[in-house]
């Protein structure tokens, strides 16, 4: 395995390049070999080949709260923008249809705003609100 790290301001970024093939446990084993106090897990972008046995794997962190991070949240602003998927949220819940989602608890009103006002607003507008609330569980699930 091999690995490349680089820093951009407040952004430090680490490459892990795998030649073992696509294997289970693989991202959890590279987590832990990130040290501790290196920021916020803000983006992770996973490539593998087409015959599984290269992947390579890019973390991106960030120190909490810097300023123009893209995992601060914007409040107010980001539920303005966010209007489109709390009605798509309520409209999936109305009817008995899943739309190729299935209702979660996750998205009643109370956690789907707070999750929304924890976004940045750039991604909130510019997410579709399947998608959203797709990586809204996602995040349940890592977080």
């Amino acid at each position: 395995e091999l690995r490349a790290q680089s820093s951009v301001g407040d952004t430090r970024m680490m490459t892990f390049i795998n030649y073992s093939g696509n294997q289970q446990g693989l991202l959890r084993s590279q987590l832990e070999q990130i040290p501790a106090g290196v920021g916020e897990l803000a983006r992770l972008k996973v490539f593998t080949s087409v015959d599984e046995r290269l992947c390579v794997n890019m973390y991106s962190f960030e120190k909490p709260g810097a300023q123009g991070s893209i995992t601060k949240g914007e409040g107010a602003l980001s539920l303005a923008a966010g209007q489109h998927i709390l009605s798509f949220a309520e409209d999936l819940k109305a009817s008995n249809s899943d739309a190729g989602l299935p209702w979660s608890p996750l998205f009643e009103s109370a956690s789907l705003t707070a999750h929304i006002e924890n976004s940045p607003a750039d991604y909130v507008k510019n997410s579709s609100p399947r998608s959203f609330l797709q990586q809204m569980i996602l995040f349940n699930d890592v977080s």
